[in-house]
């Protein structure tokens, strides 16, 4: 018995449908995915391609299943490449919704991101902290407030230690003894 072709899908809705091109419903049905048939409206005229409507609705519901989320953990050495990094898919219960499972999965995300974050401001706050020894002449000026004609004249008339390498070399100790 041949099926009632009126009732199945143009290209153009069965693309609709599934959420793709009309190029890939075409690709579909050459690779025998989706029956393709070809019918003419009240016996007449062109052929039109039809697909059928259950096919479409199996491919559909196929394209649409539930991605599941992953989040990179938080920890190791902050540039990708410590070995904690292991994608962690988490799970949800048969009751949620994919709505729940996307909002439940961007909390868990920005949650790791926060955390990435925030030890990565510590790590630059304490490399911050962290004093140079030996300062050039513009680096001194901005470290003690002094100009740096001030500083040229101190270095001139003896009164700051300074070694000449490449510009101007001053001892932290030197400019707070000054």
């Amino acid at each position: 018995m041949t099926p009632d072709y009126s009732t199945w899908l143009t290209k153009q809705q069965a693309a609709d449908l599934i959420g793709c091109s009309t190029k890939t419903v075409e690709q579909f049905a050459k690779d025998r995915k989706i029956e393709r048939a070809l019918w003419r409206r009240h016996g007449r005229g062109m052929p039109l391609a039809v697909y059928d409507p259950s096919d479409v609705a199996r491919i559909a519901a196929e394209r649409r299943g539930e991605a599941v989320p992953f989040v990179l953990p938080a920890g190791g050495n902050g540039n990708g490449h410590g070995s904690s990094a292991v994608a962690v898919a988490p799970r949800y219960s048969e009751g949620l919704t994919l709505q729940h499972a996307i909002a439940s999965g961007l909390a868990e995300f920005s949650a790791a991101l926060r955390a990435v974050t925030s030890e990565s401001s510590q790590s630059s706050e304490s490399s911050q902290s962290f004093k140079k020894a030996v300062l050039t002449l513009d680096e001194a000026a901005a470290a003690s407030g002094w100009t740096r004609t001030y500083l040229l004249r101190s270095i001139k008339a003896g009164t700051l230690k300074a070694e000449k390498d490449g510009g101007w070399k001053i001892r932290r100790k030197d400019l707070e003894a000054l």
